[in-house]
């Protein structure tokens, strides 16, 4: 499941430096891949639908954006 708990553990890896790429760049990714008109599953290779991947992908932005806590 894609909840709002697997959003805060992916921005807080990404914030650690655990995922290739900063704040920005992930955040740059994501609203690429969302501007995209072909299926994200078909990239992914999720077990998710289109519709729970992209929702996914939008809060995570959404989240990505938001200043880090220092």
């Amino acid at each position: 499941m894609l909840d709002d708990s697997v959003v805060t553990r992916v921005v807080n890896g990404v914030t650690a430096g655990h995922y290739p790429g900063d704040r920005a760049a992930t955040r740059d990714a994501l609203d690429q891949a969302l501007r995209s008109s072909g299926p994200l599953n078909d990239q992914a290779e999720t077990h998710h639908s289109e519709d729970e991947l992209r929702s996914f992908f939008r809060r995570l932005a959404a989240a990505l954006s938001t200043p880090s806590p220092s």
